[in-house]
């Protein structure tokens, strides 16, 4: 399944970001939400940004990182606390609008608040 997901994300380009969620995630809707997840990179759009699935969820939750002080890699593991900042709409191979949730992590977050 996680091939599958790979194969369809890998020719994605962006479409637009907006502020709201319309997939019943489980870090909630609002900017600023907080959760803990697991997550594994499944393709890097930069080397600070990534999609990536959360690990061990019993259907498929994509969501994209991004971070300022780590390097991503595809089949990376990352976990912690991330905060919902933003979200990302992409179309798949099979012209399907996507959008999912943006996290960066908590400690990012919170300096990113204090500048």
């Amino acid at each position: 399944m996680l091939l599958a997901v790979s194969i369809l994300l890998s020719s994605c380009g962006i479409v637009t970001n907006t502020a709201s969620i319309s997939y019943p995630y489980t870090i909630g809707t609002k900017l600023g939400d907080r959760c803990n997840l697991k997550l594994t990179v499944i393709q890097t759009l930069s080397k600070n940004e990534a999609l990536c699935l959360q690990e061990g969820a019993s259907f498929i939750n994509v969501y994209k990182i991004v971070t300022n002080t780590n390097i991503l890699y595809d089949g990376q593991v990352v976990g912690g606390t991330w905060v919902l900042v933003d979200t990302y709409t992409y179309e798949t191979k099979d012209n399907n609008i996507k959008t999912v949730p943006v996290l960066m992590p908590l400690s990012e977050y919170k300096a990113a608040l204090k500048k």
